[in-house]
């Protein structure tokens, strides 16, 4: 069994008996800064922790530091450190995590956010080869960021989607076997996605392409990279889809729900297409029904996501007055404890008649009038009193 604790200096890992929980080995680095750390990798012989710190260095400036390093499992002795460390200023830095490293045939292959996928000899941590998916130059602003990417690591093959395509290499070598483009993407903004590898599958890759919120699934041949086939352009109110599965050679997809019931005080909610649990219930705060906006946006399609430097939460979704080839969109962004929200560019106040109704956290979770936030996304609200219900209803 292994264990990982922090202190205000340290972080520590170490191996303990499963049984007896007596510690075997523990291992320890000091913590520059905030450091944010990767679930660790273990191998057979090997255990791969990994660090990313995102302040000023403390001696070199403004410099973002990523650590690599490899333990024996047996002793739990540090084998070798890898370390790069990338000026701000050079470079701008995309603020996310980095993939996992993954170990195959004594090679470790990790990604950093100099848009470099790097293959390092297992044994000691020098760099085999590296290869480097590019660089985004946007027109209207003057800015060059790396390109954000996955990879997948299957027999001899690595399979890297980024934004300029998806690419298959030669694990010995880091050589370009085929690139495959999609021919749909006319350009790149902050809110175009890389090519996401969902999965493989005997000789097909899975891919999920985003641009803005409108997203395709597409199938490729392992050996040619040729297409085989795509499901065609879709908003976010079937994004949701592509977390299916696959079962004896289909594609399993899920589909947006059409109507959605909460009651308040109770967690458990229903819709046209079953029910599901929340983990937090709906409540009544000062004569307003709030609710999670995390059950009703993955319930209808939409995305939701944290701006952590602007400490806002931004949902987006498919508005019900869009049209075949006129395809609407409504992007919602409030902050806890603020009365005033912004939909589709405009600053609203969250409820008109109240300007003490704000976004609350409760519990650890963010809670948004339920009216404000149906409404905002163009759906119809109903309450009926006898049962406690709020009725929501999205009708294109």
């Amino acid at each position: 069994m292994y264990y990982r604790d922090y202190d205000l200096k340290r972080d520590i890992f170490s191996k303990r008996q499963l049984v007896t929980g007596v510690e075997v080995w523990n291992w320890s680095y000091s913590i520059i800064d905030e450091d944010s750390r990767n679930t660790p990798v273990i191998g057979e012989k090997y255990i791969l922790l990994s660090t990313q710190t995102r302040n000023k260095h403390p001696k070199e400036g403004r410099l973002y530091e990523y650590n690599f390093y490899c333990l024996d499992v047996e002793k739990g002795s540090l084998l070798w450190k890898f370390q790069k460390r990338i000026d701000a200023k050079a470079e701008f830095i995309i603020d996310s995590n980095i993939q996992n490293p993954t170990i195959m045939n004594s090679k470790v292959y990790l990604t950093l956010p100099d848009a470099n996928l790097y293959c390092l000899d297992l044994n000691n941590g020098t760099i085999i080869w590296s290869f480097k998916t590019g660089f985004v130059q946007f027109q209207k602003i003057p800015m060059t960021i790396p390109m954000n990417f996955n990879f997948v690591v299957d027999d001899k093959k690595i399979y890297v989607g980024s934004i300029s395509g998806l690419y298959s290499l030669d694990q010995a070598t880091g050589e370009t076997n085929w690139v495959y483009k999609h021919k749909s993407l006319t350009r790149i903004t902050y809110e175009t996605e890389p090519y996401k590898i969902l999965t493989l599958y005997g000789n097909y890759i899975l891919l999920e392409f985003e641009y803005s919120i409108l997203t395709e699934l597409v199938v490729i041949e392992k050996p040619t990279g040729l297409l085989v086939w795509l499901y065609p352009s879709i908003t976010s109110r079937d994004s949701r889809f592509f977390n299916g599965y696959i079962y004896e050679g289909y594609f399993i997809l899920s589909k947006s729900a059409d109507s959605i019931s909460f009651t308040i005080n109770k967690r458990e909610y229903s819709t046209n297409l079953g029910n599901g649990l929340m983990d937090t219930s709906t409540a009544i705060i000062n004569n307003t029904a709030y609710i999670s906006p995390k059950y009703l946006m993955d319930n209808l399609g939409g995305t939701i996501d944290w701006n952590q430097s602007e400490r806002k939460t931004v949902l987006r979704m498919t508005s019900p007055a869009s049209k075949p080839g006129d395809i609407k969109f409504v992007t919602i962004e409030f902050k806890p404890n603020n009365s005033i929200a912004n939909v589709n560019g405009k600053n609203v106040q969250i409820d008109p008649n109240n300007p003490k109704i704000t976004p609350i956290i409760l519990n650890g979770r963010t809670m948004v009038p339920v009216r404000f936030l149906a409404e905002s996304l163009g759906c119809e609200v109903k309450w009926i009193a006898d049962s406690k219900e709020i009725l929501i209803t999205y009708k294109p």
